[in-house]
């Protein structure tokens, strides 16, 4: 195959399936775009080396080949940057009421950070503080007790002077309402 044929109908493939493999390696990245795209284009990169592009013209194998390669570029990529998931609300360190300092330890990485990462921490730390600032007192307490703290429902209960039941229920609202204004 002629180097021009087959730059004709990588580009075709690239055009068709880019945007779909990008999401497909976003979900797995959990929407980390930046590495998403990074992974995606070497995925194609691959395809354009390695694969027999002249017989796979409108052939749902080449999806197939691709979603394959992305995903496992993927995993490598999450093996190698060791990946872990974000910690919880409910294995956090006690933070006090005056010490927004302590609101860092809700992002924990040990990774360097460039600059603008570090500008977005402080700035996703703001939203988190004024988040909890803006919950009820019994909502905030909850939090705290259950959260922050690490009492079980029936501690919660026994300082709050209330049910289990009511704990429970008032956390679960807290968390939808911290939920919907911060993305953990």
């Amino acid at each position: 195959m002629s180097e021009d044929k087959k730059r004709l109908i990588f580009n075709g493939l690239y055009q068709r399936y880019f945007k779909k493999v990008f999401i497909y390696v976003a979900r797995i990245l959990k929407y980390d775009t930046f590495q998403a795209e990074d992974i995606t284009q070497e995925a194609f990169l691959r395809a354009y080396g390695n694969y027999d592009l002249d017989s796979m013209l409108g052939s749902s194998d080449f999806l197939r080949w691709i979603y394959t390669v992305a995903r496992n570029l993927s995993f490598n990529h999450l093996r190698h940057m060791r990946y872990e998931p974000k910690q919880s609300l409910n294995q956090l360190v006690n933070i006090n009421d005056d010490s927004q300092e302590a609101l860092e330890n809700l992002i924990a990485d040990d990774r360097c950070r460039m600059p603008d990462e570090e500008v977005e921490k402080a700035e996703f730390l703001s939203i988190v503080w004024e988040s909890l600032n803006r919950l009820s007192n019994d909502y905030r307490r909850v939090v705290e007790l259950c959260c922050i703290e690490g009492f079980s429902y029936r501690q919660a209960a026994v300082a709050l002077n209330t049910r289990e039941s009511v704990v429970a229920h008032n956390l679960m609202r807290a968390r939808r309402k911290l939920s919907s204004t911060v993305e953990f």
